[in-house]
């Protein structure tokens, strides 16, 4: 995708998580003030939860994007994600596909792809996962729901992965992040640290996430 960028400009990307179309253009509005957005696709054969449908949002010409597609069978998804003109397509390692296929169908749509790893999940089952240059998303709480409290585990298991190879890869944190939790996930070498509810469940969602990257900043 010619002009956009393959990593965020800022440390806190804004999160999308509603199914409600004037609620996801208004946080979308948002993220293109920050120029990057991170937008949860949740189908309940995964988890629980709900998320507005890829057909109903407009187009994303946001600079960095990134779809976490928390569903069962990602690999349908990536031609819509890059018809909208999304970025990154984060896929659950627990989901069902072929890693092989995953690639090829992302090459063929020019989308990236990520890797999302629960909390419960083993770290070691994902060897496959942690190559030279890939993108991690761990997850700091149990995917479906915002507002959930960061899970203590979180910061060892981005430690790991970071010391997992000898060549970079990209960690981000998703779940749980506040003023509190923001500076242990920078502490434990996060890239980069997923916010929703403690942004847009703000009264000013600008100064919530001023207050978010001020804190990175003083690390």
């Amino acid at each position: 995708m010619k002009g956009k960028l393959t990593l965020s400009p800022s440390f806190v990307i804004p999160a999308i998580l509603t199914d409600n179309k004037t609620q996801f253009v208004e946080r979308l509005n948002f993220a293109e003030t920050i120029g990057a957005v991170h937008i949860d696709v949740i189908n309940n054969d995964f988890c629980s939860g709900s998320s507005l449908p890829i057909d109903d949002w407009p187009n994303i010409n946001v600079s960095y994007s990134e779809a976490h597609l928390m569903v069962k069978e990602p690999i349908g998804y990536l031609e819509k994600l890059a018809t909208k003109g999304v970025r990154r397509a984060i896929v659950h390692v627990e989901s069902d596909f072929d890693l092989i296929e995953l690639r090829n169908t992302a090459r063929m749509h020019d989308i990236l792809l990520g890797y999302a790893i629960k909390p419960e999940t083993d770290l070691f089952t994902c060897k496959q996962f942690l190559e030279p240059n890939s993108y991690i998303l761990i997850m700091g709480v149990n995917p479906g729901a915002s507002a959930q409290e960061q899970l203590p585990q979180t910061n060892s298991a981005v430690s790991y992965v970071k010391q997992s190879t000898m060549s970079r890869i990209t960690v981000s944190v998703d779940g749980g992040v506040n003023t509190q939790t923001i500076k242990l996930n920078r502490n434990a070498l996060a890239d980069f640290v997923v916010a929703s509810s403690a942004i847009f469940n703000q009264l000013n969602p600008t100064e919530a996430f001023n207050r978010l990257a001020g804190e990175n900043d003083e690390r």
